[in-house]
């Protein structure tokens, strides 16, 4: 393309160039770009779950006459059996026509439900204010 002086008529002031734009190239680099990557956020690590543990918690309910009775009376419940003897457990359960219960010294026993006096037994954990559940006869 040839590029050469141009004359105007309506007088440019003998400069030869257009008062407009003639499409010519400025000059001007083209703006450089600035990309500004963020560094990844840092890993956050969970402390691993605490282990479990059992608890076991002894509860004093008001109200009750607890305060009258022995300790020993308050925390055993009496097994009556059908001749007349009597037993102390700490914990009972009754499975399979055998009641299991543990003695105070911790020791774990059995013995068959024909041999136990219900009634008896019923009556003498209510008079110590412990609710104890034993399953009927199966006849």
């Amino acid at each position: 393309m040839n590029r050469g002086r141009m004359a105007y008529p309506y007088g440019s002031g003998g400069y030869g160039y257009s008062s407009y734009d003639t499409g010519g190239y400025y000059g001007y680099l083209p703006q450089p770009v600035f990309l500004i990557q963020q560094p990844p956020p840092p890993p956050v690590f969970q402390p691993p779950p605490r282990p479990a543990h059992s608890v076991i918690a002894d509860y004093k309910w008001p109200g009750l006459a607890s305060s009258t009775l022995p300790e020993a009376e308050t925390q055993t419940f009496g097994i009556v059996l059908k001749d007349g003897s009597m037993l102390a457990a700490t914990t009972v359960m009754a499975a399979d026509d055998v009641l299991h219960y543990v003695d105070p010294d911790e020791r774990h026993m059995r013995i068959s439900m024909r041999d136990v006096d219900r009634a008896a037994t019923m009556k003498l954990n209510r008079e110590r204010k412990l609710n104890l559940y034993l399953p009927a006869s199966p006849r």
